[in-house]
């Protein structure tokens, strides 16, 4: 005995209900919502209608059973199982009035319940008139069901409505309203008058839900639960690759998202089988779907159905002209025609371009109708169309010799087989290619990329490989874009148009990851290809010379960029991008004279995208400022600000510029607006907007605002995003603004931090530029501390080290002699001048012996100085040479010596 799980394709009813919940996709949800509607009806006296509506295969009657599964389940577990009776009229019972209607439902609950439905009060009922009869069976309905509900589960609403009178209907209605005991769980093919006519009885009576179609992705899903519940791990493994994701999205398109086609299918994703299938899959597509069909077809007009019978010879999506022609009729009849076949869900379109194309809504009715249209055992097209999109040519092959050659199964074989060798296109790489029509590459998803990657590796042809390698790229997937360019390039039969733009790719790609002679060369490649178009040539040559300037070789970019720009044949964005490059690289080969013009004729062509008009105004008042042209750097700024996007980084990037530009030219407040514009642009932890924030500590410390520079300054050193240079620049300030409202341990400690940075690159290119003022600060806070040998020594000792290590004792000595009369009109006594002397002389001793000497002058006159400071006697300083002398004087303040 086989443990293959038992799935009918056109019955679910006889399937196990646990079958069914394993093989579900897409509404559980709608199950669970529809479950507790009707658990609310059964238990309260709100009852509720719902409507499903949904084309044949859609999965109507795999929805009300599982709602009757999990009800019941539902109603074992909560114990309300006794709260309800269920009934359930299936698709052929379409009764054409109310009694009849209530004798199908007796006769399922006599079924299910006999003891409280006795089927003898049914018989009975026959022999009254028709109102007697309603009224005793209507009467006998309610007793049996006592204090319960009635579920009611009816399948094709919309036939029962179409064949029942509107009196009937209305019988219908008031019962139901005025014997609050029945929940309806009903499905119909389609929106039907009966309830969406507002002057019909049911109108506005039913909660109506319609039913989606499979996507791609739960077609996966719904066939990866087949295999499984089939024993098919291999299969199941194979539809969560890449292809059999593409080839599933290949037979999405004949199958159309319907689930019982995928059902179907999935029967037929195993040859070995096929015998056993494709004689009873004709059978009961003949028996059970062509009469319905047939019925639908017949409500058509003769036009309608002409048109429907030729798209049912179709295997693609047909335009409206292609139609008219083929059946010798105007564009315009056949264009309102399929309008109405629209609103009736009998076709639907889909767009290429300002084109329609048009389609069969339901694939089963176009394989019904194969069936009427075929003769002497021809294969119905739907399965061949299968056989041939889901297998390979070499699967057919191998399978078509285990049967015999007058089999059914054969000819199946055989004419998937003669398909595939036929001048026709092949039809899986034919619909894989249609999926991807005018897709730009970031629309790009999961599941186009496995169509386009299937694509490629099937066909194996140039422009399939190189467009995998542009969305490839355009994902940041590398290796796999240099792959696919690779492929396009090294394919065979390909065109040098091809070829080209694949080493393009590839070089842009290389130079990306940091491999820029492998870029260059495949971009030298291009650019050294005979009969090249003045328009590749030009592109290859600026990537070219993007890459020489990445790699210092300004001069052979400047070459490139000239020779390109002197085709003249480039769009004005590229035309730009070339002077813009040309412009930088000039700027770092010294010329910035010629950088100023290339920046100015990008900004004046027209056509150019804005955010590179915005970069090349930046980058041109940036040349401006530098070469003292303030005014002209300013105007160019607030241009880069005006036309750079909300993405950019451009707009925060020049008002930093222009607000240091504002402060150099002194108008301060200009300058703290802009950067807190930036800020504001940026966030505060952002790298550039610490920056900002920096300078603008800077500026309030300027103008005074020391509260407002020292919590500016103090929120950019306790950032983790501020960078070492930005750390040491914002700590020297924040000590200078600390000093200027005279907390000095405050400053001292600054200082030290500074001095102390662990990345000492950094600080010590601060230091250096901040050298004077650092010293000058440093002895001012030292000296302030208490005056005396202990407190001095240490601290005199510790900033000695740091001064020497950072190699800048020379401005350190220049400021200790300069802060002499700071000394001189301290209130401290003699005896602390001479503590302040003893420090420093000790603290130099520590040094090594060139540092020692390069402190021997400025402690000689810190010395004289002091000496004269506690004595006021000229006399004192002749102990030095005249020059020292000289630099003495001045810093004490007195007049020259003309001695």
């Amino acid at each position: 005995m086989s443990s293959r799980a038992f799935i009918s394709r056109f019955s679910p009813q006889r399937t196990k209900a646990e079958d069914l919940e394993s093989i579900l996709v897409q509404r559980d949800g709608l199950i669970a919502d529809a479950v507790n509607r009707v658990r609310e009806s059964v238990l309260t006296e709100n009852k509720h209608h719902l409507l499903f509506i949904g084309p044949r295969g859609i999965g109507k009657t795999h929805l009300i059973k599982l709602i009757q599964y999990r009800l019941i389940a539902q109603a074992e577990k909560e114990a309300f199982l006794d709260s309800f009776r269920l009934a359930w009229l299936h698709e052929e019972e379409t009764p054409t009035s109310f009694l009849k209607l209530l004798i199908l439902i007796y006769r399922d609950l006599t079924r299910r319940y006999p003891h409280e439905f006795p089927e003898a009060l049914l018989n009975g009922i026959y022999e009254l008139d028709p109102d007697a009869a309603r009224e005793s069976l209507g009467g006998a309905l309610l007793q049996g069901l006592k204090h319960r509900s009635l579920v009611l589960l009816m399948e094709n609403l919309d036939a029962v409505f179409r064949d029942m009178p509107e009196v009937e209907q209305r019988t219908w209605r008031a019962f139901v309203q005025n014997h609050r005991v029945i929940a309806t769980v009903a499905t119909a093919q389609s929106l039907f008058s009966g309830v969406s006519d507002r002057d019909q009885p049911f109108f506005g009576f039913f909660d109506t839900r319609h039913l989606d179609a499979l996507t791609v992705v739960e077609a996966v899903s719904l066939l990866q639960k087949l295999a499984q519940v089939h024993g098919r791990d291999d299969l199941k493994e194979f539809l969560g690759t890449p292809t059999g994701s593409a080839r599933v999205q290949a037979i999405h398109d004949l199958a159309g998202g319907n689930p019982r086609l995928y059902v179907i299918f999935a029967d037929f994703l195993t040859l070995s089988g096929l015998q056993d299938l494709v004689g009873p899959f004709e059978e009961i597509v003949d028996q059970q779907l062509t009469s319905y069909y047939q019925e639908r077809l017949r409500s058509l007009s003769p036009q309608q159905r002409e048109i429907i019978q030729f798209l049912c010879r179709q295997s693609r999506p047909i335009a409206v002209k292609h139609i008219a022609e083929a059946l010798f009729a105007t564009q315009n009849s056949i264009a309102n025609q399929l309008k109405t076949l629209r609103d009736l869900r009998v076709v639907r379109s889909k767009e290429r371009g300002r084109e329609s194309l048009y389609e069969l809504t339901e694939p089963l009715m176009r394989l019904s109708l194969q069936v009427k249209q075929t003769h002497d055992h021809q294969p119905l097209n739907l399965i061949v169309d299968f056989l041939r999109v889901w297998y390979d040519r070499s699967d057919l092959e191998r399978t078509r010799d285990a049967f015999a050659p007058e089999s059914l199964s054969r000819l199946y074989l055989d004419s998937a087989i003669a398909k595939l060798d036929s001048s026709e296109p092949n039809l899986r790489h034919q619909i894989l290619r249609e999926g991807l029509e005018g897709l730009a590459l970031n629309e790009y998803d999961e599941l186009s990329l496995a169509r386009l990657e299937s694509l490629a590796k099937e066909t194996d042809q140039p422009e399939d490989w190189l467009k995998l390698g542009c969305v490839l790229f355009d994902k940041l997937d590398f290796p796999g874009a240099i792959k696919a360019c690779t492929r396009a390039v090294q394919a065979k039969e390909v065109t040098v148009d091809i070829v080209c733009n694949a080493l393009l790719i590839r070089g842009d790609i290389l130079h990306g990851i940091g491999d820029t002679p492998a870029a260059i060369q495949d971009h030298t490649r291009v650019i050294e290809t005979p009969g090249l178009s003045p328009g590749i040539l030009a592109d290859a040559l600026l990537h070219r010379g993007v890459e020489c300037e990445s790699s210092g070789r300004s001069t052979n970019a400047i070459a490139d960029f000239s020779r390109a720009i002197a085709l003249a044949c480039s769009p004005p964005e590229t035309m730009a991008l070339l002077l813009y490059n040309r412009a930088v690289a000039h700027n770092n080969n010294g010329d910035p004279a010629s950088a100023v013009d290339d920046y100015t004729r990008a900004i004046d062509l027209v056509g150019v995208p804005q955010d590179l008009r915005s970069r090349a105004f930046y980058n041109r008042g940036i040349r401006y400022g530098k070469s003292g042209s303030g005014e002209a750097a300013i105007q160019d700024f607030t241009r880069a600000i005006e036309l750079s996007s909300p993405q950019s980084d451009v707009a925060a990037k020049a008002l930093i510029k222009r607000g240091a530009a504002y402060a150099d030219r002194g108008d301060t407040q200009a300058g703290i607006a802009d950067y807190t514009r930036a800020i504001e642009l940026l966030g505060q932890d952002h790298e550039m907007a610490l920056r900002a924030m920096a300078n603008r500590g800077a500026l309030y410390g300027r103008v005074g605002n020391m509260p407002a520079a020292i919590a500016d300054l103090e929120h950019v050193i306790g950032s983790p995003s501020v960078s070492p240079k930005g750390a040491a620049r914002s700590l020297f300030n924040l000590g200078v603004a600390h000093f200027r409202v005279m907390d000095f341990p405050a400053a001292l400690s600054d200082f030290r931090s500074l001095l102390t940075l662990e990345d000492s690159a950094a600080a010590s290119s601060v230091v250096e530029l901040c050298a004077p003022a650092l010293s000058s600060g440093v002895t001012r806070v030292l000296f302030d501390q208490s005056p005396s040998l202990q407190v001095w020594s240490p601290l005199i000792v510790e900033f000695l080290s740091h001064f020497a290590r950072h190699g800048i004792l020379d401005p350190l000595g220049v400021a200790l002699v300069q802060h002499l009369p700071w000394v001189g009109s301290s209130p401290l006594n003699h005896a602390a001048f001479d503590a302040w002397v003893d420090a420093w002389s000790a603290g130099v001793m520590t040094l090594d012996s060139k540092d020692q000497h390069r402190m021997e002058i400025p402690l000689r006159l810190l010395r004289t100085g002091i000496s004269f400071l506690k004595n006021r006697d000229e006399g004192t300083l002749l102990a030095l040479n005249v020059e020292e002398r000289r630099i003495l004087r001045r810093a004490l303040e007195l007049p020259d010596d003309r001695n």
